[in-house]
């Protein structure tokens, strides 16, 4: 079949030839004005073009008879949302904290956060949810690393991490020796022994959270998948509120005898103790260092978004605000998993 290019094109093309010519011998803005006005005529040409040949009809079908079939498949819903009672299982993780991950097995993550949600939705559109994430984490290599902290007082190097196990005996059986073994070389120049110098920021970690979303589905679509299988999806948004059952663990800049663990180096004709602790007072750093956990009960805020056909995901940032003088953390979480619904 022999396609006949209708009249507009030719006369476009004819017009964009002229044009071109021209911008050589232009003054850019000039050339920017023109540019403009090209862009108006040519947006009113396709109008026209459009409304006097409307294109074809696409289609994906061999046969009439298939794409009656495609046409039928492609209009009906496969998921009704109105009045159904939805239920999800998911796990996943607390992506963003400082100081806490996932818990290891041979080496291997496991998930650090199990989310369940119930969900009722009224219109096609419009739901409200309930559900509760509960998060089993471990302090990572930079918690373990502070609380080990070692200071090498006569070079300056303040800060070095002996180990990153956590409470092991190897951490201090490191610290310890690295102490001993130095001791005598260092009080023959005058300087100060090496020590402990563990640091204990202000930690939350959070253990379980509880409440409840406006649950919005603007987008509900198809995807069809080389002209043969249709994938249906449905984007949502969630809003809401609730509350997070925390471990909180505050600064700590002093051991049980009052000493500062951390500090600026004294001058060496001072008398002044240094900051720190010794390797053998292992009460004093590491895990058994830390101050006791205070039990919080923290009201929060949520946001999250994500995708509920096949496969339940979702992603959503937790906004912990009004503790300890009105501090305000942001974590963001991420799960996937399965759900049905009735």
């Amino acid at each position: 079949m022999i396609h006949h290019q209708p009249s507009h094109q030719v006369n476009s093309t004819k017009w964009l030839k002229v044009l071109l010519s021209i911008f050589h011998s232009c003054h850019p803005v000039h050339t920017l004005i023109i540019l403009f006005i090209t862009h108006g005529l040519a947006h009113h040409a396709y109008a026209q073009a459009a409304a006097t040949n409307p294109p074809p009809s696409i289609t994906s079908a061999d046969t009439p008879q298939d794409s009656a079939k495609l046409s039928v498949q492609i209009k009906k819903r496969l998921y009704k949302t109105k009045r159904t009672v939805e239920f999800t299982a998911q796990v996943g993780g607390l992506l963003n904290h400082p100081y806490l991950g996932a818990t290891r097995i041979s080496n291997v993550p496991t998930p650090s956060a199990y989310h369940s949600s119930l969900s009722y939705h009224f219109s096609p559109r419009l739901g409200l949810s309930v559900d509760g994430t509960w998060f089993s984490t471990t302090s990572n290599g930079t918690r373990r690393c502070v609380e080990y902290f070692y200071n090498t007082w006569s070079d300056s190097s303040v800060g070095t991490c002996v180990s990153t196990k956590d409470d092991s005996p190897e951490s201090a059986d490191a610290a310890y020796s690295m102490a001993k073994n130095n001791l005598a070389r260092y009080k023959n120049k005058g300087a100060q022994a090496p020590n402990m110098g563990p640091a204990y920021p202000a930690i939350l970690d959070p253990l379980l959270v509880v409440g409840g979303s406006v649950v919005w589905i603007p987008v509900y679509g198809k995807l069809l998948v080389f002209m043969k299988w249709v994938k249906h999806f449905s984007a949502f948004m969630k809003f809401g509120g609730g509350v997070t059952i925390s471990d909180f663990y505050p600064l700590k800049l002093y051991d049980s005898t009052g000493h500062r663990l951390r500090g600026v180096t004294p001058a060496k004709s001072s008398k002044q103790r240094y900051p720190g602790v010794t390797a053998d007072q292992v009460n004093e750093y590491g895990k058994k260092g830390r101050p006791p956990p205070q039990r919080l009960y923290i009201p929060t805020a949520n946001i999250g978004v994500g995708q509920n056909f096949n496969l339940h995901a979702e992603g959503r940032a937790l906004v912990l605000s009004g503790y300890d003088g009105n501090r305000t953390d942001l974590f963001y979480t991420m799960w996937g998993g399965l759900g049905f619904r009735i």
